[in-house]
């Protein structure tokens, strides 16, 4: 039985930010974002803007020879880049100047967040769509300013738990990603921070859930930013989008 009422609307689209594609691309987790495309119709795509960095990063010393999951991802068109082309294939020919729009209020917030960042919030405002990303200071910045938000806000351990949940990846593999960010010094949420997975999940408000499965971590939110998003398995045939 679901544990909330009624049958969720899946979004079309997540679009992802810098952080959160390359944490997973270092996991080797990407294929969570393939269960969420094949399974639930739920595509991430990300803007240029965000591509870009990612390909900037992977030149450096932390994030060299992790490359492979993202690439790939990217080829299968698993992740989608939302650019002009895919805005006409998605949308149609009359899209209503949604490329336009995007990149206008991707200028807008740039001068208040770095470039990745104010793209990804940006197309997911147009879009109407959840924005995943980890970087809170960014979010923050945008809420002071009184700037609209995307409709849920999404972090890596959301994905990770929700993969967990779903039953796409084990407690151990969890486990074993937590130690992994640790140790390349990333930030983990709070819950997780100073003990396991196992341990750290009963007080994480995982943002993003299978309404068909148990609750899996807390069940109250504490932050202003835990809205829970629950998403479904679907059998009808329905469009994840342009590859």
């Amino acid at each position: 039985m679901s544990p909330v009422p009624g049958f969720p609307e899946n979004p079309r689209w997540i679009v992802g930010d810098t952080d959160v594609c390359l944490q997973l691309s270092v996991l080797d987790k990407i294929n969570i974002f393939h269960a969420l495309a094949i399974d639930y119709g739920v595509r991430v795509v990300i803007p240029e803007a965000v591509e870009n960095e990612i390909e900037n990063k992977f030149q450096g010393a932390k994030f060299r020879g992790h490359s492979a999951p993202f690439r790939k991802a990217i080829k299968s068109g698993i992740i989608g880049i939302v650019n002009q082309s895919w805005i006409r294939t998605a949308y149609g020919p009359d899209d209503g100047g949604i490329f336009e729009e995007i990149n206008e209020l991707g200028e807008d917030l740039y001068t208040m967040v770095h470039r990745g960042e104010a793209y990804a919030h940006a197309s997911a405002i147009v879009l109407k769509v959840p924005c995943l990303t980890n970087d809170r200071s960014a979010v923050n910045t945008l809420r002071r300013a009184g700037r609209v938000l995307p409709i849920n806000i999404l972090r890596s351990f959301d994905i990770l738990v929700f993969g967990f949940q779903a039953g796409i990846i084990s407690i151990k593999e969890c486990e074993e990603m937590r130690a992994t960010l640790t140790a390349a010094g990333e930030g983990l949420p709070e819950s997780f921070a100073r003990c396991s997975f196992e341990a750290g999940l009963v007080n994480f408000f995982s943002r993003l859930l299978d309404s068909d499965k148990s609750l899996c971590g807390a069940a109250n939110p504490e932050d202003i930013l835990d809205k829970r998003l629950w998403i479904t398995k679907t059998n009808i045939a329905r469009s994840a989008g342009p590859s």
